[in-house]
Order: structure tokens, then sequence, then C-alpha cells
């Protein structure tokens, strides 16, 4: 068992090709670990996250919105 550190030296999964450069706007050299699987022969796509709080309205808008009334006054 390898930890994510010594799994991005390993020359092992660097052969097998599960090393990804993720774009990240905090991280422009972000590497990630590949899911392992393959589908028709090619690797899931990896991507990072919105930041914290950044799809609350989308999910939440009645949470937002309450918060907005709140902060208002």
């Amino acid at each position: 068992m390898l930890d994510v550190a010594t799994a991005l030296e390993s020359e092992f999964i660097q052969a097998a090709g599960m090393i990804s450069q993720v774009p990240h706007p905090a991280r422009p050299d972000f590497r990630a670990l590949s899911n392992p699987l393959k589908i028709n022969g090619e690797r899931l796509d990896l991507r990072v996250c919105s930041p914290l709080g950044a799809d609350t309205a989308d999910l939440v808008p009645a949470a937002t919105s309450a918060t907005k009334r709140a902060a208002e006054g």
C-alpha cells in the first residue's frame, strides 16, 4: 500500500498511465491518480470540484435566499 506522494513517484504507476495532470485554479501543477479501471481502453477524465460554496445557490436555492434576506436585515 502506497501513500499518494509515493504512488505519484512510482515507476509502475507512471508506466501504467495512472497519473493525470488535472486543471486546478489554485495549483496548475496538480497531479492525481487516475481511476484504475478503463472503459473502452480509456481511463475516466478527472476534474477538480468547484470552490467551497460556489454551487450552493444552484443546489439549495431556498437556503441561499434565506441567507441573503437575513444579511440584508
